[in-house]
């Protein structure tokens, strides 16, 4: 990775294998080198959990599409929290979460996983935002994000 270009650590709730992770390299990879640290499996309404009761492991997928892929069998800020202290070699310039269907806004950012990571990223004073397309309609696809995550990241 080159130190010249801004780093961008990606993260969700709906696991590494998530279309929307996916999607949201796609979109994001000509700004920065991107990294991907994600659970292993779906872990929605998780808010800002840890794990506290069991040995976290990391292991390293096939690269997609220019991006080192990881997953953590924890929670999505165990996700960020080991990416800063045991896979990064430097700090992340930003932190994204998503992209998920279902809204995370509203009360609904006190729950979610995606906006869990996102909360740990800004107490860690790293620009964080989370991406999520309002219908849990797994059929609608997140393509239509794509203008929205370009234009805000």
């Amino acid at each position: 990775m080159s130190t010249n270009r801004p780093l961008i650590l990606i993260t969700n709730d709906d696991s590494v294998f998530a279309p929307g992770l996916h999607l949201l390299i796609d979109y994001v990879k000509s700004m920065g080198d991107v990294i991907a640290i994600a659970p292993d499996a779906p872990h929605s309404g998780q808010s800002s959990a840890i794990s506290v009761n069991k040995v976290l492991q990391i292991n390293r997928h096939e690269d997609y599409n220019g991006a080192a892929i990881y997953s953590v069998n924890g929670t999505p800020v165990d996700c960020v929290k080991l990416g800063m202290h045991a896979v990064l070699d430097r700090r992340p310039d930003f932190i994204l979460s998503g992209i998920n269907h279902g809204s995370n806004s509203g009360n609904s950012i006190i729950y979610s996983g995606t906006m869990g990571a996102v909360l740990e990223g800004c107490m860690l004073g790293i620009p964080s935002i989370g991406y999520s397309f309002h219908s849990h309609n797994q059929a609608y696809s997140l393509e239509a994000c794509r203008e929205v995550v370009e234009k805000i990241t």
